[in-house]
């Protein structure tokens, strides 16, 4: 469960370490990164963005969450300011929202983790990730995405006359849109979480 959880990070990390490049624009830096994630294009990504994907592309079931909100991702460029070296893009988007998804599949594994866990037995870390795997799968076979729409803006910042993501403003609706909100999912979770530790 700890390295599903640090799995999760890792794809809102990369997520929020966006430094796409663009000659044309700093609206063309956007669209080529909505676009990707719109593919999931974890290949296309490292290539726009400077971060390593490489431990997130083996997150498969992870990886299949974020496929299912993005497949319906679509999005609109609104306005463009431009101020110098940095400028600021308007964007409105809708996708779809794995959080029910994500939430039946975490009800499901805890059943199943406490009965393992007072099962007597020892029980490996491994067998907690298949698990969690499984469930994640099976709620993905019965549960649809709800759409969400959202309207978010992105800055860019202009590095050696090319347009890039500025990586160093917090964009957590971006990270959102691109793991269909499983961020905020995970935040509410352990929020909860926390909550009921404090009672």
């Amino acid at each position: 469960m700890k390295n599903k959880i640090i799995a999760i990070l890792l794809i809102s990390i990369f997520a929020l370490s966006l430094v796409g490049c663009s000659k044309n624009g700093p609206e063309q830096a956007v669209i080529e990164l909505f676009d990707a994630m719109k593919n999931t294009d974890l290949e296309k990504l490292s290539e726009i963005l400077d971060s390593d994907s490489s431990e997130i592309a083996e997150q498969d079931t992870f990886l299949k969450l974020i496929k299912k909100s993005n497949e319906t991702l679509t999005y609109k460029i609104g306005e463009v300011t431009i101020d110098g070296d940095t400028a600021v893009v308007k964007v409105s988007c809708t996708y779809g929202d794995v959080n029910k998804i994500f939430e039946l599949a975490m009800s499901n594994y805890f059943v199943k983790a406490m009965e393992a866990s007072f099962s007597g037995e020892e029980v490996s870390d491994e067998y907690f990730e298949k698990i969690l795997d499984e469930e994640i799968i099976a709620a993905l076979e019965t549960t649809t995405t709800e759409e969400y729409s959202t309207e978010l803006t992105v800055d860019c910042i202009k590095k050696d006359g090319k347009w890039a993501i500025d990586t160093n403003k917090d964009n957590k609706e971006l990270a959102n849109v691109f793991t269909g909100n499983l961020l905020k999912s995970i935040e509410s979770m352990v929020s909860s979480m926390e909550s009921s530790f404090d009672e």
